[in-house]
């Protein structure tokens, strides 16, 4: 029997404490209904598969079965069924939605699961007003503490997160070990 052991990436799990309420600036930011049908719609599968990039069931070229596409589809799935987060949360634009943001619970805290943005509208402040929002919800329904974990490559997230106020709770380090 043959193996294959290799880093695959770096965990980054941030967190901070909710002091206070912040409004959000975008003026379409929506709850998304829990869903009872199995297709959430192409945009926002797009969308979660946009926001895994950097995970390990991309990167790690051994899965070779679209393992990747299967499991963000899956985890969009069960998230807006309420099955995996407790909301979706979903930013638009007069005509189509421009990203969305989980939010579930781990422990005693609120937790952001899937977060993206349509790279055609980046840079223009929808990120950090989906994490405001889920800092609302999160406080609403008595959270203190909000958590996430990206990977340490995402630069694009580690920054939104800092620039929202997250810090480094701890780094992990993740493994594949394959055998043949």
């Amino acid at each position: 029997m043959r193996e294959s052991f290799h880093q695959v990436v770096f965990w980054l799990t941030k967190r901070r404490y909710l002091l206070k309420v912040q409004r959000s600036t975008l003026p379409f930011i929506i709850e998304f209904p829990k869903l009872q049908e199995s297709e959430p719609g192409h945009k926002l599968v797009n969308l979660a598969l946009n926001a895994g990039i950097y995970s390990r069931f991309f990167l790690d070229k051994k899965f070779s079965n679209n393992e990747y596409e299967r499991l963000y589809t899956k985890w969009l799935l069960k998230s807006v069924s309420g099955e995996l987060a407790l909301k979706t949360i979903i930013a638009r634009n007069e005509s189509e939605i421009t990203g969305f943001i989980t939010l579930g619970k781990n422990n005693m805290r609120a937790d952001i699961g899937l977060i993206s943005v349509d790279p055609l509208f980046r840079g223009k402040g929808i990120g950090s007003d989906l994490v405001k929002y889920a800092d609302n919800l999160s406080l609403n329904m008595g959270f203190d503490q909000i958590g996430v974990v990206t990977q340490l490559d995402n630069v694009n997230a580690c920054k939104l997160y800092t620039n929202c106020g997250f810090k480094i709770e701890s780094i992990t380090n993740v493994y594949h070990l394959w055998l043949y």
